[in-house]
C-alpha cells in the first residue's frame, strides 16, 4: 500500500513537471508577451527567458538579446501664423527712394546744409578749360575751414603731383603760399616755396574761379540767385544715376544769362547734383557740377568724393609752415 502511494506521488510530481514550462529542463523558448500587455512606448515585443537546469540541479540563465528601438517617422513640420510673422518681421526691406524736393526747398536745404559746416575733408577732383585753353584732370586732397576762411589743396593726381597750397584769409599776408610741383615755374626747382596774392594772373591763370569761392559756398550762392530770378532760370531735372557716386543724385539744370556769373560772360548752362540721401554726410549739396558753354561745350567739371564731416582744424592745420609735410 506504501509503494503504491509513493509511486502514485512520484508520477504526480512529474506530470506537474511536464506542465511548468519555467523548470522543465527540455523547454527553453522564449515567452513572448502578447502585443496587448506591452508596456506603453514600446513598440518591440518583450521577451523573457526560459531558465534551464543542469545536470548538477543549478539554474542557467540566459541572457535577453539587446532591446532596438525601431525607428519612428519624423513629426511633420507645421507652420504657424507667428512664424511667418517673425520670417516677415526680420526680412529687410529695400531703402525707400529718396524724395525730391521742389526747387526753394532745395534752396533752403542747401543753404542750411552749407550753414552747417564749420570744417571738413574730401577728395577734389576737377577738370577745366581756362582763357580757351583745356586744362588736364586734377586730384586734389582738399581741407575747408570757414572761418577764418582756409583752404589747403595737395595735389594727389598724376598731374601737378607733389603742388601743395595753403591760404588763409586775413593770415599770413593774405597770401597764398605754395610749395610748386616740378614745370610749374620756369628756373625755379621742384618743392620750391613761393607766396603769391590770391588776384596774381600767375593765379588766376590756372583756375576758372577765385580761391575764395572754394567750398560749396560759390555753387549753392549761384543757385540761389538763379531760383530767386524765377522763369527759366532754373529747374529739376530729376535724379540721375552717374559714374562717380553709388546711389542716384538730383539734377538741377541752371541758364546762365550773359552777366549771371562772372566766368561765363556770354552765358551757358550749369548743372548741379545734390545729394539729397538724408542718412549721407553730404546731403543737401551739391557734390557734382558741370558747366557748359553757349555751343554745348564743357568748360567745367567738379566732383567731391570721401567727404569728411565735421572735422574740428585750428590754426596750426593751415599754417605755411606745414607745407612738404
Amino acid at each position: 500500500m506504501l509503494a503504491r502511494m509513493m509511486l502514485a506521488l512520484s508520477l504526480s510530481v512529474m506530470g506537474c513537471n511536464s506542465l511548468h514550462p519555467l523548470i522543465h529542463p527540455r523547454r527553453s523558448e522564449p515567452v513572448t508577451t502578447p502585443t496587448r500587455l506591452r508596456p506603453l512606448g514600446i513598440t518591440a515585443p518583450v521577451t523573457q527567458t526560459t531558465p534551464v537546469i543542469d545536470s548538477t540541479g543549478q539554474f542557467l540563465v540566459q541572457t535577453p538579446p539587446p532591446y532596438e528601438p525601431v525607428p519612428q517617422p519624423a513629426a511633420p513640420i507645421v507652420q504657424t501664423r507667428a512664424d511667418v510673422t517673425a520670417v516677415a518681421m526680420t526680412t529687410p526691406t529695400p531703402p525707400a527712394p529718396a524724395a525730391i524736393p521742389t526747387l526753394n526747398q532745395l534752396v533752403e536745404l542747401a543753404n542750411n546744409q552749407v550753414r552747417k559746416i564749420e570744417g571738413f575733408e574730401a577728395r577734389l577732383t576737377r577738370r577745366e578749360v581756362v582763357y580757351g585753353k583745356a586744362q588736364p584732370l586734377e586730384v586734389i586732397h582738399f581741407r575747408f575751414r570757414r572761418a577764418p576762411l582756409s583752404i589747403r589743396f595737395k595735389w594727389i593726381g598724376e598731374e601737378g603731383k607733389g603742388r601743395e597750397m595753403i591760404y588763409v584769409q586775413g593770415q599770413h599776408g593774405d597770401k597764398l603760399h605754395i610749395l610748386t610741383a616740378p614745370g610749374d615755374i620756369a628756373f625755379a626747382k621742384a618743392a620750391s616755396r613761393m607766396a603769391f596774392s590770391p588776384d596774381s594772373p600767375l593765379v588766376r591763370g590756372r583756375s576758372r574761379h577765385h580761391i575764395r569761392e572754394a567750398g560749396f559756398s560759390g555753387a549753392v550762392g549761384s543757385f540761389t540767385r538763379a531760383v530767386q530770378r524765377g522763369g527759366n532760370s532754373a529747374r529739376i531735372l530729376g535724379l540721375m544715376q552717374r559714374d562717380e557716386y553709388p546711389a542716384p543724385l538730383l539734377a538741377v539744370e541752371m541758364i546762365l544769362a550773359p552777366g549771371d556769373d562772372s566766368v561765363m560772360p556770354e552765358g551757358g548752362k550749369r548743372i548741379l547734383y545734390f545729394d539729397v540721401r538724408p542718412d549721407a554726410m553730404t546731403y543737401g549739396l551739391p557734390i557734382v557740377a558741370q558747366t557748359y558753354d553757349l555751343k554745348g561745350q564743357e568748360v567745367e567739371y567738379y566732383t567731391m568724393d570721401r567727404f569728411l564731416h565735421p572735422m574740428k582744424f585750428d590754426d596750426r592745420d593751415f599754417h605755411p609752415d606745414r607745407l612738404g609735410e
